[in-house]
């Protein structure tokens, strides 16, 4: 703790000695090795308390932490974009299955060449929902758009 090494101790003794004296260095020594121990005793206690009331404390957030999360899966705005990026995810595999046929051709002539890029669909486009919107029609205004991105049957 205070990296006192033998020659320091034995310093310390001689000097304590020739201070206090050969009679009363004995019981100088059980008084300061109770003082210690009190003093040991003492943090230990108090840590103890520090930790108990620490866990105590923190049971208490667990629950806060539980309502935030409650909290964050209701919040509308983030279940919207969560549906709209179902929606882009949806468009986007749609359209990676018809476009697959030419990066096939492409690959297979020559594979040194990258993948030709893919678009990106309408939602990705459109401006961001105002705050005043409501989410049903945010979310057929995304099916909309969808819709009218993705080419019929005809048109292939």
């Amino acid at each position: 703790m205070f990296n006192i090494g033998m020659g320091e101790l034995l310093f310390i003794v001689l000097l304590a000695l020739v201070v206090v004296g050969p009679e009363r260095l004995p019981q100088i020594m059980r008084e300061f090795g109770r003082i210690v121990r009190q003093i040991r005793l003492m943090v230990n206690e108090f840590t103890n308390q520090f930790g108990d009331e620490l866990q105590s404390f923190q049971e208490l957030q667990e629950p806060i932490q539980e309502l935030q999360q409650l909290a964050n899966d209701i919040n509308p705005v983030k279940q919207v974009t969560k549906i709209a990026v179902n929606l882009d995810a949806k468009a986007d595999a749609a359209s990676a299955t018809r476009s697959s046929a030419p990066i096939a051709a492409a690959r297979t002539s020559d594979d040194s060449t990258p993948p030709p890029l893919v678009k990106p669909t309408a939602a990705f486009r459109s401006p961001p929902p105002r705050p005043g919107d409501n989410p049903m029609k945010i979310i057929a205004r995304a099916k909309k758009r969808r819709d009218d991105s993705t080419p019929s049957r005809n048109d292939l």
